[in-house]
């Protein structure tokens, strides 16, 4: 299996399938994973930091838009939709579905991925589900400016 079709597999049947037990057919046991909120060194670790993302999120949907490989890397454009329904970041729960874009990279060795490095759009989402809001496309937060004569 070339290295594009293992991250599309992660995908499908860890978060599309809601089953976090398959982590070990993807990550090595020394893995290193970085994301906005969270970095896990090896496999236990990785584990816990995705069995809190499947805990807060339900009807989760991958979807890679994108992918260029080369060498040992991947990289991936990807939609992650979801319900919030677990209180993500020790917030109640709002319900409520988003649509996230994301771009992870991932350095594999031996068929498996030995390190992540993962940004997604966290305002955007949490924006979505009402927890912050969204900016006006008018800037208020700025004195007007004076025109001039």
């Amino acid at each position: 299996m070339d290295n594009k079709t293992l991250i599309r597999n992660l995908y499908d049947n860890v978060y599309n399938k809601h089953d976090a037990s398959k982590l070990s057919t993807y990550y090595a046991d020394k893995c290193v994973y970085h994301d906005n909120f969270a970095k896990a060194n090896g496999l236990v670790d990785l584990h816990r930091v995705i069995d809190g993302y499947l805990a807060a999120f339900t009807n989760i949907k991958v979807v890679v838009n994108e992918q260029i490989a080369e060498g040992d890397m991947v990289s991936t454009r990807l939609t992650f939709s979801a319900k919030d329904t677990g209180g993500f970041l020790a917030r109640p729960a709002t319900n409520k579905k988003f649509d996230m874009n994301m771009m992870q990279m991932d350095r594999m060795r031996d068929g498996k991925i030995v390190e992540t490095w993962m940004q997604a759009d966290f305002t955007g989402m949490l924006q979505q589900i009402g927890t912050i809001p969204r900016f006006d496309t008018k800037p208020t937060m700025h004195r007007e400016q004076p025109t001039a004569k």
